[in-house]
């Protein structure tokens, strides 16, 4: 597992990430608590880069959908948004 999105509850996106044919990823939400879990405030959206640079949202880890296998070839980022509490993204 390797932290890809650190902890935070601001606005912020992710670097760029390529799956190639054959790739696939986990991708789940983290927080610093151990005993609540993830907030119900919690979103990261997961966009994919299209050829003219331009990114489109096509999913979103939260609450309710906390993990994600991500199967498809692309480039893609995560985008959080703002909350009141804090959470990161794990991706392996």
């Amino acid at each position: 597992m390797a932290a890809f999105l650190t902890v935070g509850n601001t606005a912020t996106t992710s670097a760029d990430f390529a799956l190639l044919a054959g790739d696939s990823t986990t991708l789940f939400l983290v927080d610093n608590v151990d005993t609540d879990g993830i907030s119900s405030t919690a979103q990261v959206d997961i966009q994919i880069k299209a050829s003219d640079g331009k990114y489109f949202s096509i999913g979103a880890l939260s609450y309710s959908n906390p993990i994600l296998v991500l199967d498809a070839v692309g480039t893609f980022r995560l985008k959080r948004i703002a909350s009141t509490d804090a959470v990161g993204v794990d991706k392996n």
